[in-house]
């Protein structure tokens, strides 16, 4: 029995055919969001602050912009900016202006971002969808990415 979150309960009890709210779904997606974003608390970092580390370490060159950022992750291009001016002040990323164009600014993580990166508490939840098996990692990802792009289109 889950005193967390009764709507897990109704899931856990249930052996053949689950019939579970929509409105419970969307109560443990946001438990779980909140779950997350307190182990990134817990590790030193904002939410914002380590999912602009992992974009950045991970983005192609030409992505690296605050502008694809802010894009890539559904946030306005200022709230973009200001989580990478304190990653800056906190020595985690650096900014680099286009030689091609003087608009463009570059952002890169600096040596001690990619060090922290090593502990990234994202790795968490990582080890919990690798636990299930790979069907339902497929279907997870598929049914979540549904769900991200409809979020996503429904942002003005």
């Amino acid at each position: 029995m889950n005193d967390l979150n009764p709507n897990i309960n109704k899931i856990e009890n249930t052996q053949t055919h689950v019939a579970i709210s929509p409105r419970a779904t969307a109560d443990i997606l946001t438990q779980i969001a909140h779950l997350s974003a307190r182990i990134d608390y817990d590790a030193g970092l904002k939410p914002a602050q380590w999912a602009a580390l992992r974009y950045f370490s991970q983005a192609v060159t030409n992505h690296r912009t605050i502008s694809a950022y802010a894009s890539n992750n559904g946030v306005t291009p200022g709230a973009a900016s200001q989580v990478v001016d304190t990653l800056v002040k906190k020595g985690l990323a650096a900014r680099e202006l286009s030689q091609e164009d003087r608009r463009v600014v570059w952002v890169h993580p600096t040596e001690k971002a990619l060090e922290l990166l090593e502990q990234d508490p994202h790795e968490t939840l990582t080890s919990v969808i690798h636990g299930l098996s790979e069907k339902d990692q497929l279907a997870l990802a598929q049914i979540m990415s549904h769900v991200l792009v409809n979020m996503l289109s429904r942002i003005p």
